[in-house]
């Protein structure tokens, strides 16, 4: 199910983002984890985010796939609709903006471009 999001997610950045550009490489990725008071080092498809617009440093951004997921679950117990649109797999504009925003810390706003039925933050 979280491949299909995944795809989902990157699918509505691409076609909405004027600015941004989202891919999912095939190769996992390696960080390090605290479970059960041990530092273990797991490997998670990620979501990477490129500005192609502007030149300058940090413009590459790596989401885990294990973050989307916990940021999904967090959104989902307060918002049923929210977590109808997942197990459909359509999920909205707002939606993506949403979930990449609590991913980064509010690091990174996408500024996505709405369709008439989608809320404008």
């Amino acid at each position: 199910m979280m491949d299909n999001i995944l795809e989902n997610i990157a699918i509505i950045i691409n076609s909405n983002s004027k600015r941004y550009e989202a891919r999912i490489p095939k190769n996992l990725r390696e960080y390090c984890e605290i479970i059960n008071g041990r530092i273990i080092k797991v490997s998670n498809r990620v979501l990477r985010i490129e500005c192609i617009f502007e030149k300058r440093k940090n413009k590459v951004w790596y989401i885990f796939e294990r973050d989307i997921e916990k940021v999904i679950c967090k959104i989902a117990r307060r918002d049923k609709g929210f977590s109808k649109r997942v197990e459909e797999g359509s999920l909205s504009v707002y939606d993506v903006e949403c979930i990449i925003r609590r991913c980064t810390f509010k690091i990174l706003n996408l500024k996505m471009t709405y369709s008439d039925s989608a809320p404008i933050l």
